[in-house]
């Protein structure tokens, strides 16, 4: 009936990126107008090449649920999965939910509607993941291929230059949130907000000896913590036709 709504929405996508690269090059070219390979003196070439894919991919879904405007409740969440992370973590679960009363609904506040236009307590609970972080394949041991001479011969040469970590997984951010919006005379507003976030997990890499000879490995290593408010005041009105308005916002932010 029209005291309860009620929505859902539910949806998956799948990103996927494919990266071809050839190049191959030879100098000394007869004529710069004659750009073939064959007509240049020189007789060496190189010839270079490779590929990379990277796929992202999920689902996702939102539920809502008001009563008569004045109750309002909604869930939302993220599973998603990344090939930059080896079997067993590649996916990661992050819900959200909030809740929100318009106390300015309720029958006993008819009175002062008329000044208090709007007044809405509301709270929230949020988990993000992020994934992002150089190069498609952190997890693998990479290999690189070259040579040297010695002796009057090229030798071949396969080196490990960068260590690997197949433990590392999605990095994650949880925030609580409560804030409160009003609306004075249909006129003035007022919203403000206290929020607590922490981010852990955080992927990075740190220091090692100069000794191993490689490169650091990614891990889930890092913890960020931030505390905060937020203040917005505005007011709008109109002249005739002409709608005018005035913003301030600002907040203080304390990290840890």
């Amino acid at each position: 009936n029209e005291a309860h709504n009620f929505s859902v929405t539910a949806g998956v996508f799948y990103n996927t990126r494919f990266q071809y690269k050839l190049s191959a090059s030879r100098q000394d070219l007869l004529s710069e107008d004659l750009n073939d390979f064959n007509l240049a003196k020189s007789e060496t070439m190189t010839l270079a090449g490779g590929k990379t894919r990277y796929i992202n991919q999920g689902l996702f879904y939102r539920a809502s649920y008001d009563y008569k405007g004045r109750y309002l409740v909604e869930v939302n969440g993220r599973y998603d999965g990344s090939s930059r992370f080896a079997k067993g973590n590649r996916w990661g679960i992050f819900p959200s939910f909030s809740a929100a009363w318009r106390v300015t609904e309720e029958p006993f506040m008819l009175n002062v509607k008329n000044t208090l236009t709007e007044l809405k307590v509301r709270a929230s609970y949020g988990t993000l993941g992020n994934q992002s972080i150089g190069g498609y394949y952190p997890t693998a041991q990479t290999l690189t291929i070259s040579s040297f001479s010695g002796n009057d011969k090229i030798w071949p040469l396969v080196a490990l230059n960068t260590l690997a970590n197949r433990d590392i997984t999605w990095e994650t951010s949880e925030m609580y949130d409560i804030g409160i919006d009003a609306v004075l005379w249909n006129k003035f507003s007022v919203t403000a907000d206290w929020y607590y976030k922490t981010t852990y997990g955080i992927l990075m890499t740190l220091d090692i000896p100069a000794t191993i000879g490689l490169s650091a490995p990614y891990q889930n290593a890092g913890e960020v913590k931030n505390v905060g408010w937020e203040l917005g005041i505005g007011y709008h009105d109109s002249w005739g036709d002409f709608s005018y308005g005035v913003y301030a916002n600002g907040g203080w932010l304390f990290t840890e």
